[in-house]
């Protein structure tokens, strides 16, 4: 039985949210390590995946952004980068985004636009249909006020 090591009280008291929790931080650390394999200006590269904070696209055009601020460009449409990176828990955010939540610091709302800010300053809209979800799993980090 899975324990909380504060208090060792059984996760399962803690209801079906707390689960499931514990599962997507189970496969985050799974995770850490593995490597998106891209195609940039005909050469083929790997990128660590949790270095990824978000990736943005226009027409056939993806520009992956990571956490050091760089970005790469690649001829690959958006729809297969989110499906590609849906086990690692990659959310589409926007029409034209997809962002990873372990990369996000907070949740903001200005002049009525939803706004990610992530761990290296960068801003990131999001749809005021996925900012409810997005918030949800930010709250539990304290991240986003629901």
């Amino acid at each position: 039985e899975e324990i909380n090591s504060q208090n060792d009280t059984p996760l399962h008291q803690y209801g079906e949210g707390a689960k499931k929790l514990f599962r997507f931080l189970v496969q985050v650390t799974i995770q850490k390590g593995k490597k998106l394999l891209i195609n940039e200006k005909g050469r083929k590269r790997y990128i660590d995946i949790e270095n990824i904070t978000h990736i943005t696209c226009e027409g056939h055009i993806s520009t992956i952004h990571t956490i050091d601020n760089k970005s790469i460009s690649v001829y690959k449409l958006l729809k297969e980068f989110e499906k590609e990176l849906q086990e690692y828990k990659f959310v589409r955010t926007h029409h034209n985004s997809i962002c990873w939540l372990f990369n996000v610091s907070e949740y903001k709302k200005i002049n009525k636009k939803h706004i990610l800010v992530l761990k290296n300053d960068q801003k990131v809209e999001i749809s005021a249909r996925k900012s409810f979800l997005v918030c949800i799993f930010l709250s539990s980090k304290g991240k986003c006020k629901v």
